[in-house]
């Protein structure tokens, strides 16, 4: 049994909401997790620490394909990041963010 196997098992026996969030976000393909990674080049600046894609080389910033090809470098993954990846990662935040602002919501109504 694999790391992931066992943190599956661990999430499924656990019932805190929080840990089970935490422990499925570990849960992820190299490419799925290199998608997240370059979702800051997707996003505006206010939106959630988007990257200014015109200011990258002043801010001493790499481009998002010079950040790809190091990271695939580094953990040696060969196969390309493809565009699913990168939206499957847009998808998933966007999910996040919105139970976060359910749960402020819930807070907010039985205040």
């Amino acid at each position: 049994m694999g790391l992931g196997a066992h943190e599956l098992q661990v999430t499924a026996l656990d019932l805190d909401p929080m840990r089970q969030h935490w422990e499925l976000s570990t849960l992820g393909h190299p490419l799925t997790d290199l998608g997240s990674g370059v979702m800051r080049w997707h996003m505006a600046p206010e939106e959630y620490d988007g990257l200014p894609i015109h200011e990258l080389a002043a801010l001493n910033l790499p481009t998002e394909q010079a950040f790809v090809v190091r990271c695939q470098r580094t953990a040696r993954v060969s196969a390309p990041l493809l565009p699913f990846r990168k939206a499957f990662a847009l998808y998933r935040f966007a999910v996040i963010l919105k139970g976060i602002a359910d749960r402020a919501l819930d807070v907010v109504a039985m205040i």
